[in-house]
This record gives C-alpha cells, structure tokens and sequence, in this order.
C-alpha cells in the first residue's frame, strides 16, 4: 500500500519503519511539510500528539478536499469520531508499546495493534495492513481502547517514573542504576508467567512497619518521595489485605 505518516516524533518513526519493512510505500511528513502529501496515499496515519489531532485533520482535507483514502490516528485515548469532519473513511491504528526515537525496535511483529473504523470496509483494510507488519491485530471501540491505554500508563509510564525515582536514590549514594538490573528482570518475568498480584513482595505485602519507617526516614529530607512510598505502601498493604479476607 501507498502510506503517508504525518508526524516524526517518537511513533510516526517506528511505524514507518515497521510497514516499510513489510513492504509499503511509506512516505514520512513532519507536520511542517504536510503540503507534501498527495492524494494517490491509500492511508494517512496521524501520529501527532492528541491535542493536535483535529488541527493537523483539517489541514489534510484542506489539501486533499475529496480524499478517498484513510484518515487514522494513532492514539489510546481519542475517540476516532474526531477525524469524522475532516474525513469519509477514518480510524484508528493503535500501537500498544513504547516507542523513544532514540531507541530501536528489532523485531516490531510481537507489538499489539488495536484498530477501530467508521465502516466494515475501513476495518478490513486497516487489519489488513496491520496484519501485514504486527502478529497481533484486534478490532477494539473507543471505551476498550481507552481502558487499554490507562492500563498502559500504569503498567509503562508511572513504572518507568519509579524506576527514575529508583535511579535517583542510588545515584545519590554513588550506586548505579544497573545494579537493579538483575531485579528489574526477575520481576518482569514473575508477573509474566505468574500474576502481578501473586507475585508482590516487598515489605508493605509482609505489613512490615519497622522496615517501611526505615525507608521513610531515609526520605525524610525527600517529602514527595515519602508521600509516594506512603501511597503505595498503603495500596498494596490494602489490596493484600483485601485478597486475604
């Protein structure tokens, strides 16, 4: 298929390569060139920031009025009727992972695609690209996609914002980060094969006061930090708590 990926900032990259690699004709905008795209493109993929959506929507049907092709966003949390003014056949092309532009890709078949579409016509064509480039590739409305991505910030965003904060303490102390490692491994691993849930240790799973006022007085000259520690200590020792009653 003939593509155009609007937007070079961490995923329009990453897509592109994956589809070219699957072998499409990918053509990558940065929304400053936007006048660079034509009419002959079979899928138009969004890959802006979610706020900018509409906007960058709008300037594609002002060069391309009667489009026949796809107009798709590529985000988690917006609905895909936002492209409805700007476009007759619209969707979206979600992938669950990732992506930094500094950092590559090597194998992009396992990512999980999630496609949504205005018509049957327009999900079969999407699934069929996506096919074409990812292994796993599933129809999923708005409401599911949305929990699909708030599940995602949990899971990759705030868990990497730990890791930062894990990083910092050790680096305060001379220690580096790799030294967490073998850890950081072992545990992404366990809640793989296990559940996160019965894979929990720690001492807030163990109600261990002693080792958690330790660790809140070494936070002592850190209040955001200890209110962090403090949150989730209380989480996992209420949500124990609550699966053992």
């Amino acid at each position: 298929m003939k593509l155009a990926i609007i937007g070079n900032g961490n995923v329009g990259p990453h897509l592109g390569k994956a589809l070219r690699d699957a072998g499409h004709e990918v053509k990558l905008l940065p929304t400053a060139e936007i006048e660079r795209l034509t009419p002959d493109c079979e899928v138009v993929l969004l890959t802006v920031r979610d706020s900018a959506i509409p906007s960058v929507a709008a300037k594609v049907n002002a060069i391309i009025p009667s489009f026949s092709g796809i107009l798709a966003h590529t985000a988690g949390s917006v609905p895909v009727d936002v492209l409805s003014p700007y476009a007759r056949n619209y969707g979206v092309f979600y992938p669950m992972q990732t992506f930094s532009r500094q950092v590559q890709i090597a194998d992009y078949r396992p990512i999980s695609l999630f496609i949504e579409g205005n018509s049957p016509e327009t999900v079969q064509i999407l699934s069929s690209l996506a096919s074409s480039a990812f292994d796993s590739v599933t129809e999923c409305n708005g409401e599911r996609r949305k929990t699909l991505h708030l599940a995602s910030v949990f899971a990759c965003n705030f868990t990497n914002a730990l890791w930062t904060i894990a990083s910092d303490i050790l680096q305060a102390d001379g220690l580096d980060f790799s030294a967490l490692h073998p850890l950081l491994k072992q545990t992404l691993e366990k809640a793989l094969s296990n559940s996160p849930l019965n894979s929990q240790t720690g001492p807030a799973v163990r109600n261990d006061n002693a080792v958690m006022d330790a660790h809140l007085a070494s936070l002592a000259h850190d209040p955001e930090k200890a209110k962090i520690y403090r949150l989730l200590s209380d989480y996992i020792i209420n949500r124990h708590s609550h699966e053992q009653n």
